[in-house]
């Protein structure tokens, strides 16, 4: 009896172990490829599991098929051994296993501040069927990504806006003071009255105040030492232009 009991145990821990092997359609997530998975995943749906979990086990055949018809709508499906790799079961506050947690466009990964990620969505259903986890996992939107590309294109552009805004405001400056220069000389030369010399125009200004006002507001929605210094810059060639008009 005793020696049946031993098989027993040997057949059981084996198949548990067995159950941690890799599945189709699933990623097998570590800890030395956590962070890459969930940064190069648009979509990830994450299963925290235990070897020795019997509803674990058998759910791992409908976490395979999941994983083949969420491919289709390029999102992703992982599994971690919650039990042997407790940092991630405490860090989504992980009570039960099987559990299910939803990466969304999570970018860079940093554990520190996981559990009050916004783009890390635990699910809290207690029916984790295909078609519950399937809606679950659609709530993440694949293509959302292009949004945040442009968004990050427009903050490219509006950090190339300082350097065109200081260009334009450096050729003023010099056609504004050529145009000065010849009319001086053109007063000289034809000995007009000192009544008729004007100063530098107004509308040489105009544009100055512009980007001044200009940038001071971009510094102040995207700080940078680059529009910071363009706006000094900026100021600076404003009161020499001022002095010398």
């Amino acid at each position: 009896m005793s020696l049946l009991l031993r098989i027993v145990c040997v057949v059981a821990v084996l198949s548990a172990f067995a159950c941690g092997g890799s599945l189709p359609n699933v990623l097998e997530v570590l800890p030395s490829n956590f962070a890459t998975t969930v940064e190069q995943n648009k979509c990830l749906l994450l299963e925290l599991y235990s070897p020795f979990c019997d509803h674990c086990s058998a759910f791992a055949k409908d976490l395979s098929t999941l994983g083949g018809s969420l491919k289709d709508k390029d999102i992703s499906v992982g599994r971690v051994d919650g039990m042997h790799f407790q940092a991630y079961t405490k860090m989504f506050n992980i009570e039960y296993f099987p559990s299910f947690v939803l990466f969304s466009h999570v970018g860079h990964f940093d554990p520190a501040t996981a559990s009050s990620n916004p783009h890390i969505t635990k699910f809290t259903e207690e029916d984790y069927s295909i078609e519950s986890l399937t809606n679950f996992a659609s709530a993440c939107d694949p293509e959302a990504a292009s949004e945040v590309s442009m968004v990050s294109s427009v903050r490219s552009q509006y950090l190339v806006f300082p350097i065109v805004a200081g260009v334009l405001v450096i050729a003023v400056v010099v056609v504004a003071g050529v145009l000065y220069q010849r009319r001086n000389t053109q007063v000289q030369e034809n000995s007009v009255p000192a009544v008729y010399e004007n100063k530098m125009p107004l509308w040489v200004f105009e544009p100055l105040f512009f980007f001044d006002i200009a940038l001071r507001e971009h510094s102040l929605h995207f700080p940078n030492s680059l529009s910071l210094s363009l706006s000094l810059s900026l100021s600076l060639s404003l009161s020499l232009s001022l002095s010398l008009s």
